[in-house]
This record gives C-alpha cells, sequence and structure tokens, in this order.
C-alpha cells in the first residue's frame, strides 16, 4: 500500500467496496485530507487498485486518469508510467483498443526516457499481456522471449530466488503461447521442462498461475491423444484455477475443455453463461467510460470553441457560400435514402418474424420460417440435413437475432456455433440457403441493424463519435464501420445521423 494518512487509508479500505458505497464521497474525503498533490496522488493510486479488484474497471479508469493528471504536476515520471500502464491494460479489458494504445505509448516514451531496466522489463511484460489477452499469439511470442532474457540475466547476476521463479512461470506461459501460435508441442515440451527443473526446487503454490502449466501439459497430451492424461491435467488446471479465483485461467481451462471435447452440454452451457455474463459487465463497462469520455471531450470542444468563436463565424459563412449550391443537390438525394431506410425498418417491425435484414429482399418481405423453408427448398442448394433440423437451426438463428452478443468484436464462428449448439458446417449452410449470406456478412448487417435502431431510439447516441458508434456495434475500427454502413446503407453513418437529428429537430 502507499504512504498515506490513517485517515485516508480508512476511507479507502475501511470498508468492503460495494455497489452503494458512493466513490464520490470517498474522493472527497480524499481531498479533504490530501496534505498536497503527492499524497493525493498516492491516494488515488490505492483508490483506483481497489476498484480494479472489485472488478468496477469504469471507475478505476477516472480514478487512474486522476493518477495521471496529478503525477504530471507533481513531476512524478515512475508513478505516470505505472498509471497509464494501468489504463492500458483496463482499457484493452474493454475493448477500447485507441484508448489503451495511447496510454500504452505514453508509458513506453517514458520508459525510454528515464532507461530504467526494471521499468522497462515491465513494459515487455504488459505489452504481453495485451497481446496474449487480444489472442495475438504470435505477436506476443518474440515479446515474451525477451523476458526470458531478461530475468536470466538477473539470475546471472546472483538476484534473489523470485527471479528464477519468474522465469520459470514465463517458461510456462511461452509453452501456452507457442501452442496457440503454431502448435509446436516439441518446443512447448521444452519450455515446460525448463518450468519442472525450477520447481523440483520450490513448493508448488509458489506460483499462482499454475493452473497455466497444467492447461500446457493437458493440451499437449490431447494433441498425441492420450485423453485420459490430457483430463487429469485439464481437471488439476481448473480445481487449481478455482481455488485461487482465477476466473481468466478457469474459462481457458473450460474452452480448452469444450475444444476437446471433455465437457458435457450442461457445462458448455456453464461455460457460455460465465462468458456472457462477463461480456456483458465489460460492455456497461465500456459504454459508462465511453459516456464520460465523450462529456469530456464536448465539454473541451465548448472551450475551444467558445475562444474562436469569431474565427469559426466567418469561416463558417465562407464555407456556406461555397457549398450551399453542391448542398441543396445532394441533400434532397440523402433525404431520399433516409426515407427508404426508415421505411424499411418500420415495415420490418411490423412482421411477425424479425429474421430479415435493414433492407429486405424484395422477395422475402414479410416471409416467416415456414415460407423461408419453402422458398430455400427450391433454390438448388445441395442438401446436407434434414428440414426438421434446418427449420430448427434457423429458428435459433432467428432467436440470436434479438440478443446483442453480435456485438462482441471477438465474436467468431465458434461462438456462435456454441450458442446456436450447431457447427460451423450447418451453420454456413443455413446462413447461405435462408439468409443469402456468408457468416461474415451476416454479422456485419446485424451489427449495422443495432446500431441503427440505437441510434432512432436512443438520442443520446447521436452525441457519440463515429469511432465510439463503431466499438460499440462490435467493428474494430472507423474506417471498417464506415465501410460497412455505406456498403449496406448507401449512406455514410454521418449523413444518417445528420439525417436522423433533422428528423428529431422538426419533431
Amino acid at each position: 500500500m502507499r504512504p498515506v494518512s490513517i485517515t485516508i487509508e480508512t476511507a479507502i479500505y475501511g470498508k468492503p467496496l460495494t455497489v452503494d458505497r458512493d466513490i464520490y464521497k470517498i474522493e472527497a474525503e480524499i481531498k479533504k485530507q490530501a496534505k498536497n498533490n503527492d499524497e493525493l496522488s498516492n491516494a488515488y493510486y490505492c483508490l483506483a487498485d481497489v476498484l480494479l479488484k472489485n472488478a468496477d474497471y469504469s471507475d478505476a479508469v477516472f480514478i487512474f486518469k486522476k493518477v495521471d493528471s496529478l503525477t504530471i504536476l507533481t513531476k512524478n515520471e515512475g508513478d505516470r508510467i505505472m498509471a497509464n500502464l494501468f489504463l492500458a491494460s483496463t482499457y484493452n479489458k474493454l475493448s477500447l483498443k485507441k484508448q489503451s494504445e495511447e496510454c500504452f505509448a505514453v508509458a513506453e516514451k517514458l520508459v525510454k526516457k528515464l532507461n530504467i531496466p526494471d521499468a522497462t522489463m515491465q513494459i515487455l511484460d504488459h505489452q504481453s499481456s495485451l497481446l496474449e489477452e487480444n489472442m495475438q499469439w504470435c505477436d506476443a511470442l518474440p515479446v515474451k522471449k525477451s523476458l526470458v532474457g531478461y530475468f536470466e540475466n538477473k539470475i546471472k547476476e546472483g538476484k534473489e530466488e523470485r527471479y528464477k521463479i519468474n522465469l520459470a512461470i514465463i517458461n510456462s506461459q511461452l509453452a501456452y503461447i507457442v501452442l496457440k501460435c503454431n502448435n509446436d508441442l516439441n518446443q512447448a515440451k521444452i519450455y515446460l521442462q525448463r518450468y519442472e527443473e525450477t520447481f523440483r526446487h520450490f513448493p508448488a503454490d509458489k506460483d499462482n498461475l499454475l493452473s497455466q502449466y497444467y492447461i500446457g501439459k493437458g493440451i499437449i497430451s490431447a494433441e498425441e491423444n492420450d485423453m485420459e492424461k490430457a483430463k487429469y491435467w485439464f481437471d488439476l488446471a481448473y480445481q487449481w484455477a478455482v481455488s485461487k479465483n482465477l476466473e481468466t485461467l478457469r474459462l481457458r481451462c473450460m474452452e480448452e475443455q469444450i475444444k476437446y471435447g471433455f465437457l458435457d452440454n450442461e457445462s458448455n452451457k456453464a461455460y457460455l453463461e460465465a462468458y456472457l455474463l462477463k461480456k456483458n459487465e465489460l460492455k456497461k463497462h465500456a459504454e459508462k467510460v465511453i459516456g464520460y469520455e465523450q462529456q469530456l471531450l464536448m465539454d473541451n470542444e465548448s472551450e475551444r470553441t467558445k475562444r474562436n468563436t469569431l474565427f469559426i463565424f466567418i469561416l463558417s459563412i465562407l464555407v456556406l457560400t461555397a457549398v450551399l449550391l453542391y448542398f441543396r443537390i445532394i441533400q434532397s438525394r440523402l433525404k431520399q435514402r433516409f426515407e427508404e431506410i426508415i421505411e424499411n425498418i418500420r415495415q420490418e417491425k411490423q412482421m411477425t418474424e424479425s429474421g430479415s435484414f435493414l433492407t429486405p429482399k424484395k422477395d422475402q418481405v414479410g416471409i416467416g420460417v415456414e415460407n423461408l423453408l419453402q422458398t430455400g427448398s427450391k433454390s438448388g442448394t445441395a442438401k446436407i440435413m434434414s428440414e426438421e433440423k434446418e427449420k430448427e437451426l434457423l429458428a435459433k438463428i432467428e432467436e440470436f437475432e434479438k440478443t446483442e452478443l453480435f456485438t462482441d468484436e471477438k465474436f467468431t464462428m465458434g461462438k456462435f456455433a456454441l450458442v446456436l449448439e450447431s457447427n460451423a458446417k450447418y451453420i454456413n449452410y443455413v446462413l447461405q440457403k435462408y439468409k443469402g449470406h456468408t457468416f461474415s456478412d451476416y454479422l456485419n448487417e446485424l451489427r449495422i441493424k443495432f446500431i441503427v435502431n440505437k441510434l432512432i431510439e436512443k438520442p443520446e447516441y447521436l452525441n457519440y463519435k463515429i469511432s465510439y458508434l463503431a466499438k460499440i456495434s462490435g467493428f474494430t475500427s472507423h474506417s471498417r464501420f464506415t465501410y460497412i454502413f455505406k456498403n449496406v446503407l448507401n449512406i455514410s453513418p454521418s449523413e444518417f445521423i445528420s439525417q436522423l437529428n433533422r428528423q428529431n429537430k422538426n419533431g
């Protein structure tokens, strides 16, 4: 714990942090009791750490932002590095990659300036963690390897045993990364052997992440078709993760067990429920952070606008004069296209079955599951499943469309198959036959439909930046979202928002 007064310590740690505890009251007490900016920064750091451990990611972001601002004033660059590394990690958990990269860049720049070896190691460790969390295994591999060199040098210098333990744990992590990157069993075995050689001299509980080692052993055994031994290792991994309350490793273990067919349907559903619960919670925190940052951005823009009112007014008059004729021409076209989209949405909501997209094909408007089955059967697609199975899977797909699972930017065909309790072959067959789309196109159109409905039904979404709308709907970038939006609706997101704002203003 960082050095703070007893009063501040009591305010932060005095009671368990629960939803009914008012963060603003704690913050007010901290401000009142802190003697200077250094103590205020330390107090905020402690509060943010408590919030992170309580999985209150959005409030943790707000408080770490304040730590960052204070460390600029106090010129405490070491603390600023750590604050930005925690911000980068938390933003990444919330799938806010742009903000994560910006914070990581701040920390990296400061580390290069200070030239501290231990700080460089922390940068590499966080960089590897970010890549692993995003499942960029092959990119994480060289970063993790560079950490091996750092700890080997520390051991050569005669440093304490914790460096040997850290090196062993990294070898265990490397084994898993290699398996996920290129499935190199021999190299993975070498890394695990190095881990084992170290831990012959230390108790197993010295490694809090022992589950990672067990998972690596389980994957290798499964790949070598020794399923009995694989099950043994996976069971150990799961039990250890549960005993240490390591939710990420518990879910990772279940995912590998599902992959190799060790779990029954009930366990599969338990995994899916835990996965969905985690994703929903992270999404709520992400939207809270987005709203907060959007408000800050709007406030800053308002201040800049006040300072430059005269300049903007004159420039606006000049620009308006130049583009007025062009605007009048295109405005009519945009309005016509906008009205077509709104009319399509209105028609779709009147349908008893919601299977069609925002721009339904003329020959499928108003067609339900039963008629789709009849229409699809004439398409000439080679039949690979019974009509009853097709009907059942199509109904599940249409139920899936009522959820928001597709807004997860990491939503894959594998997860789709898990939700539908089917497999990729059957799903692709039904999507092509009855929806006329590949999985990728189908997912993209669902996301566009989702964000358009949000813009129509929740006016506050009209204030969000396009990049935030892209994140909320599941796209990985502003440009990709804009391209898909225009490709689907034949109108850009900004044009659509402009038309919708105009419509709302006119009642």
